[in-house]
């Protein structure tokens, strides 16, 4: 019946919305709450940005509840202000968040128009069920990768390191290289989401286009590979890590080690170019 329906629907946007809230979303605020290092600064105010954001999408899609959305967004705007005041202070605030979303993110923190009310793909009566599964697919895949601690320095050193301090803080090779395959175990994983979806899109318009696009873009300063100083970042450490990764590679009488490494820097400038590398990218060597 209609009425059973709705219930159920209601009941798994609760379901998702309390999962994101004590899974995502309070370790987050309480991160940027309590910190003491101001070197990651910058990471945990992106961190705040982002979860509003995936809060803001999910609205939008009807994956989340708005109202209780509103009210824990109340709740704890304060923090999301601030989160804002300091990332707009960054130099790189505008490779780190494009267009769309700093325009989400100044329209409805400065009060011009209401929470969760802007940019949004779809009308609710015109959501595809793809969208739905596309994004929690996706959200999924986000929350794994941002509270995985082993690629958390990686992504310290990568995203909040400052120039003189970039290489005097590289982690041993051991530790480098674990955190280094956490993030091509990522990449990996979104590309093949985004490529067994769109197999089996039903609506395979310009407008899922858009919402994949603001999907990636909202988590893509992580992997910031459109901007050159970041991009240069990653491909240097991928090359350490490339090295030290070919270290645990069998020893055949054809083993050549320099083509290893060249291999495996070929599959990461390819996984790259889905986060806004050139896709013809200068070959470092």
């Amino acid at each position: 019946m209609p009425e059973d329906r709705t219930r159920i629907e209601q009941s798994k946007r609760q379901m998702s919305f309390n999962f994101f809230h004590q899974d995502r979303l309070l370790p987050v605020l309480n991160g940027f709450n309590n910190r003491n290092r101001r070197e990651v600064e910058g990471i945990v105010a992106a961190e705040v940005l982002e979860s509003f954001l995936w809060l803001h999408h999910g609205v939008g899609i009807a994956y989340f509840p708005e109202e209780e959305s509103r009210f824990i967004m109340y709740e704890n705007f304060p923090l999301f202000l601030k989160a804002l005041g300091e990332s707009w202070e960054r130099a790189d605030f505008e490779t780190r968040f494009t267009s769309p979303l700093r325009t989400i993110l100044e329209n409805e923190f400065a009060g011009n128009t209401p929470l969760f009310s802007s940019g949004y793909i779809w009308q609710s009566s015109a959501i595809p069920a793809d969208a739905t599964s596309m994004f929690q697919s996706l959200l999924i895949l986000a929350n794994g990768f941002a509270q995985n601690q082993s690629a958390r320095p990686l992504l310290e050193l990568l995203v909040g390191s400052s120039e003189p301090n970039w290489t005097q803080q590289f982690p041993i090779a051991d530790d480098l290289l674990s955190a280094f395959l956490s993030f091509l175990d990522f990449m990996q994983a979104y590309r093949q989401i985004i490529s067994t979806q769109r197999q089996t899109f039903s609506d395979a318009t310009k407008k899922m286009q858009d919402f994949l696009r603001i999907l990636k873009e909202t988590q893509q300063w992580r992997l910031n590979c459109g901007y050159p100083r970041y991009r240069d970042r990653f491909i240097e450490v991928g090359r350490i890590a490339a090295e030290a990764y070919v270290q645990f590679l069998p020893r055949t009488a054809n083993f050549d080690q320099q083509a290893e490494v060249n291999s495996f820097m070929e599959q990461l400038r390819d996984l790259m170019t889905d986060w806004g590398a050139p896709n013809a990218m200068v070959a470092t060597g």
